[in-house]
């Protein structure tokens, strides 16, 4: 079959290969034993294929217009192995004839036929209209790409998993750092609320995707090395640079999608310079006192970064100290450095 390669066979499914799993192992071992090949059916859930049309021909069965809804591990496998392959391996094809754009029916099959590995939420809302639709707007952008499925291999530019995005969207936009580690929740419960938005697109996505970079970049300048690389560490400082922001003129008006500034490079790098000097010279440098205080020296990362009231006291005891280096001029704002960065542009020219 055409489409294993790239694997456009299995677009409809709801997940890819997923490279080295458990089950792939498995599957690979009992194709490179010849002796296991004959028993090779007793092992395997099968393949289901759904098509357009099929007929019957010379002990032939000539399928059209068709994609593979459950057999993406198995068939990509027997490719990559197919050397090894002898008549004695057999493998239970289910081939069902309907018309694929019963997208309901088709949804029913490919989730029932699924269950070699889990089924997650994710998986489900991989084909969902928001999703390709991001995907579609991510094709637009050079430099990025974004991944919708487990196990969708990408290397054209910086990858942006749907997954990933939505952590990251909880967090900056909904201000919610306290359920950033709630990953099976992303495409579940949360799901509309994170992705159901107008103003969710690919620029979005990049713009918060970039801003997380930064505060990545700068987590080694926090002194409790067990807290600056905690997982959710990171989407708390997230969340403290997206209150300055909506606090600040220019601040807000990128984060509200007025000033856009995802593909315009310069400006892109002069806004992640300016977020890199608020978190390095004032955020951090007032979380790690906080952290080397006698009062806190029972701080316990793990359960405040799970608890709202306890986050949200920490975020607020960091934004009045950022405020009063403002008002010292120990800290330039977001503005201030933005209107001189212009300034400096418009001189230029």
């Amino acid at each position: 079959m055409s489409g294993i390669e790239d694997a456009s066979l299995f677009q409809q499914n709801v997940r890819l290969a997923l490279g080295s799993t458990k089950v792939n192992k498995a599957i690979r071992k009992s194709i490179l034993d010849p002796n296991e090949h004959v028993k090779f059916q007793l092992y395997h859930n099968g393949i289901t294929i759904i098509c357009e049309s099929a007929k019957h021909e010379n002990e032939k069965i000539i399928i059209d217009n068709y994609v593979v809804v459950n057999g993406a591990q198995s068939i990509t496998t027997l490719y990559n192995q197919r050397k090894n392959i002898t008549e004695n391996l057999k493998i239970l094809t289910k081939i069902i004839k309907l018309n694929t754009n019963d997208v309901t029916l088709v949804k029913k099959i490919t989730t029932n036929s699924n269950n070699q590995n889990a089924i997650k939420p994710r998986d489900l809302q991989s084909n969902q209209t928001i999703q390709q639709r991001l995907k579609k707007e991510f094709e637009s952008i050079d430099g990025y790409e974004f991944a919708v499925k487990r196990g969708e291999i990408l290397d054209e530019g910086k990858v942006i998993s749907n997954e990933d995005a939505g952590r990251m969207l909880l967090t900056f936009d909904l201000n919610e750092p306290w359920n950033s580690h709630q990953k099976s929740q992303i495409f579940d419960e949360y799901y509309s609320k994170i992705f159901g938005r107008p103003e969710v697109n690919a620029q979005r996505i990049i713009l918060v995707y970039e801003i997380l970079s930064v505060v990545e970049e700068q987590l080694d300048q926090i002194d409790h090395k067990q807290y600056a690389y905690y997982s959710a560490t990171k989407y708390f400082l997230l969340y403290v640079i997206s209150k300055i922001m909506q606090k600040d003129e220019i601040g807000k008006a990128v984060y509200i999608n007025k000033l856009k500034i995802v593909l315009n490079s310069k400006e892109l790098n002069e806004f992640k310079r300016i977020i890199t000097d608020i978190l390095r010279n004032n955020i951090i440098v007032d979380l790690n006192y906080f952290l080397k205080d006698e009062k806190n020296s029972t701080f316990d990362y793990k359960k405040v970064s799970k608890n709202t009231t306890e986050l949200q006291s920490l975020c607020m005891e960091l934004l009045k100290d950022y405020e009063k280096d403002l008002k010292r001029a120990k800290a330039k704002s977001i503005s201030e450095q933005w209107k001189a960065f212009k300034e400096q542009e418009l001189a230029k020219k």
